[in-house]
């Protein structure tokens, strides 16, 4: 006997159960068991109840198994139970009785004893009568084989009702499956549309700013464009209008003057000054950049040299609104232009009149000097005239100023002498030479 004192459940196996079973006339009650909440209330309520466990322990061998043990696996194929936890009786390996998921102590107590009674009375009534017939309330093998019969088609109908139920629950989350990938797509759909959306919202609203933008200058472009021409015609329009009022309407138009000047170091510098501002006020902003306190003013256009008595006039006043370039030099231009166009020939000798020794001299001298600077005095000859022109009225002053005469002694070797020097003294005569291919005297 391999039921345990302090437990009422076989520790065997089910064929062992079944022997066991037939040996003391006992039914066999398995019981299915899973890990679901239906299970620990049936143990809690049922099989923990000491009047079950009187009845188990009277009527029946009890063999506990779990659904996922090998024991388990072989009686779920045998017998294919609905549902778990479940509750089989059995005589002989046939159920005679089967109760379903959750049982009641007194359910459980009642279905268990009625059907011990009448399988006793029913195996008392086989052992009494002879065989093949049936005593009042017994069955006959026949009416068994039908029972059989019954308990198959039962059990195959329990199977083609679960595998129905499979199947139903399998196209229910087939069905959940497709509902909650429609739903997922109709989501980002939604989401892609709404991202759209804010992308036009977006993009709507930079084109709106662009335009406002482009609008603004636009605007601005025609607000420069008509102020340029308000200038322009005020600006022509003041030479021309007898009115005195122009000047005045050009000074409110141009409040301001740009002075730009190119300092000593090649740097280009700029800065803008109120029209009513004095000349003296932009020499102070030169002196600070250039570091320098005396140096010269000037303009190209119109042509000025801005001297001590302009420092004193205003910009407007000296005609530099509404902008100048100024010039500066060390020195004064005008000055170094008049120094280079003065001409040299203006400068004078000794006179020849001293002594007849003098006079050759002189006319030496003055014949050389007026043949040299012929050609850098432009004040002397027309621009028109040509070299030989030049040189023709150069030896016209030469002998209009001198009394000296040349003779040609040997190819370009001269003679110098003058009349005065041949008469007072014949031996001099020819003895003074000028040689046209240098500037030396012999």
């Amino acid at each position: 006997v391999k039921i345990m004192e302090e437990d009422i459940y076989f520790s065997g196996t089910l064929e062992e159960a079944q022997r066991q079973a037939q040996d003391s006339k006992k039914l066999v009650t398995v019981i299915l068991q899973g890990g679901s909440e239906e299970t620990f209330r049936l143990h809690a309520e049922t099989l923990e109840n000491s009047e079950v466990k009187k009845v188990l322990q009277s009527t029946s061998i009890t063999l506990l198994l779990d659904d996922d043990s090998t024991a388990g696996e072989s009686f779920k194929k045998t017998y294919s139970p609905s549902t778990i936890p479940c509750i089989y009786v059995l005589l002989n390996g046939f159920p005679v009785a089967a109760m379903q998921g959750f049982v009641g102590p007194e359910e459980f107590k009642s279905k268990l004893e009625s059907t011990y009674s009448t399988i006793q009375q029913t195996s008392a009534a086989s052992n009494t009568q002879p065989e093949g017939t049936a005593a009042s309330g017994g069955l006959t093998p026949e009416e068994i084989e039908a029972h059989k019969q019954r308990i198959k088609e039962k059990l195959k109908q329990l199977r083609d009702k679960k595998s129905k139920q499979e199947e139903e629950d399998e196209l229910a989350r087939e069905k959940k499956r497709r509902e909650d990938g429609k739903l997922m797509l109709e989501t980002q759909q939604r989401l892609k549309e709404a991202k759209e959306q804010r992308e036009r919202e977006i993009e709507a609203k930079k084109k709106e700013e662009d335009r406002k933008y482009q609008e603004r200058l636009r605007e601005q472009i025609r607000i420069e464009k008509l102020e340029r021409q308000q200038k322009s015609a005020s600006g022509s329009s003041a030479p021309s209008a007898p009115q005195p009022t122009s000047p005045t309407t050009t000074k409110k138009t141009d409040s301001s003057c740009m002075i730009r000047v190119r300092l000593f170091s090649g740097e280009l510098a700029s800065q803008s000054f109120p029209a009513n501002e004095k000349l003296a006020a932009v020499r102070e902003w030169i002196a600070s950049l250039t570091g320098k306190i005396k140096f010269v003013m000037s303009t190209n256009y119109p042509a000025k040299v801005f001297n001590a008595s302009d420092m004193s006039k205003t910009l407007s006043e000296l005609g530099l609104v509404p902008s100048a370039n100024i010039i500066l030099s060390e020195t004064d231009p005008s000055a170094a232009m008049q120094a280079t166009s003065a001409p040299k020939s203006s400068t004078s000798f000794p006179s020849s009149s001293t002594s007849s020794g003098g006079s050759w001299w002189s006319s030496v001298s003055n014949f050389v000097w007026n043949f040299l600077a012929a050609p850098s005095a432009p004040s002397q000859t027309s621009d028109d005239s040509t070299p030989s022109q030049q040189y023709s009225n150069n030896d016209q002053r030469q002998s209009s100023t001198s009394p000296a005469s040349t003779r040609v002694v040997d190819g370009n070797i001269h003679g110098l002498s003058s009349s005065s020097s041949s008469q007072d003294d014949p031996k001099k005569k020819d003895k003074y030479y000028w040689n046209g291919n240098s500037t030396q005297f012999s």
